[in-house]
């Protein structure tokens, strides 16, 4: 009878080692979500790509949906892996490409070669230098959802 208490005191403890360290990522990332809008209107395909400004940080990255809303993720791990806390530089791009859907050919004959994408959003936002938004701190603990008002000039 000992033993068998044993063996389940055992299982349990294993089991909730196991179960505590779920959830939790091996880079100590955790879940960023947020927001972007335009002109105050969410924006769907805006590339929202947080920078660490320290030289031992990971970027992260994500892209709005239909509502304005993003979820980033680490580069190399899974999809809404988060981002490692920490402070970043916060960019975003939108680009349009003008063959997008075009055969070869006709790319060639109606462009002479292929054409420089186009930017939907101002330049300043895809700047890490010149951005004019804020750096933001992704924290280890609490709610870390972030809003952007961006302006289409």
């Amino acid at each position: 009878m000992k033993t068998t208490t044993t063996i389940t005191l055992l299982i349990a403890v294993l089991g909730l080692v196991f179960f505590q360290g779920c959830g939790q990522h091996p880079l100590g990332a955790v879940k960023v979500t947020g927001m972007v809008t335009v002109g105050g209107e969410a924006t769907e395909g805006i590339s929202v790509t947080f920078i660490p400004t320290a030289s031992d940080g990971r970027e992260a990255y994500g892209t709005t949906d239909a509502q304005g809303r993003f979820v980033l993720t680490i580069p190399g791990t899974d999809v809404g892996s988060g981002a490692i806390p920490g402070e970043y530089i916060v960019t975003f791009f939108k680009t349009e490409d003008p063959a997008a859907g075009m055969h070869e050919d006709e790319v060639r004959q109606r462009f002479g070669g292929l054409p420089p994408t186009i930017d939907l959003l101002p330049v300043k936002y895809k700047s890490r230098t010149d951005t004019p938004i804020a750096p933001v701190t992704v924290e280890a603990r609490g709610r870390n959802e972030f809003t952007f008002e961006l302006t289409s000039r």
